[in-house]
């Protein structure tokens, strides 16, 4: 047994450590936090399965999600450079070049709609020009 009031304390922990670790109590509590432990991690990775193959079955893998974001980073860029484009005009020419911009989107959108009515119903919208075949199949031009 130690002498001096340092190495009594050093040594009254150490005991104390040494029947704590002995303990019924103790051991039965470590134990359970041990099942715990397992418990959770087997439920985390089980949870990680789960979502995995609900968003397989939704259609929605992990590159559908990347894609995503990449998509919406990459509009948040062009934004970002459309605004400062548009901070360094003058504001009647940011406002001209806006509406620039608006009428031409409309055009485009326009363009794109028709486009995809006629590929809906190719029947139903014919070139109104007649197509004829290469000249020298209609007896015009040199024979050979």
């Amino acid at each position: 047994m130690p002498q001096t009031e340092v190495g009594i304390c050093a040594w009254d922990e150490d005991v104390a450590g040494q029947r704590a670790d002995t303990d019924p109590r103790v051991i039965e509590a470590r134990q359970g936090a041990a099942q715990a432990h397992q418990q959770l991690h087997d439920l985390t990775t089980h949870h990680a399965h789960a979502r995995a193959a609900l968003r397989r079955s939704v259609g929605e893998g992990s590159s559908g999600a990347e894609a995503r974001a990449a998509a919406s980073h990459s509009r948040a860029a062009h934004a970002r450079r459309t605004l400062a484009e548009l901070e360094a005009l003058p504001v009647t020419e940011a406002a001209q070049l806006i509406h620039d911009r608006a009428a031409r989107a409309a055009v485009e959108r326009i363009t794109e709609d028709a486009n995809r009515a006629r590929a809906a119903e190719p029947t139903r919208w014919h070139s109104l020009s007649p197509v004829y075949p290469p000249g020298h199949e209609r007896g015009i031009g040199p024979s050979l």
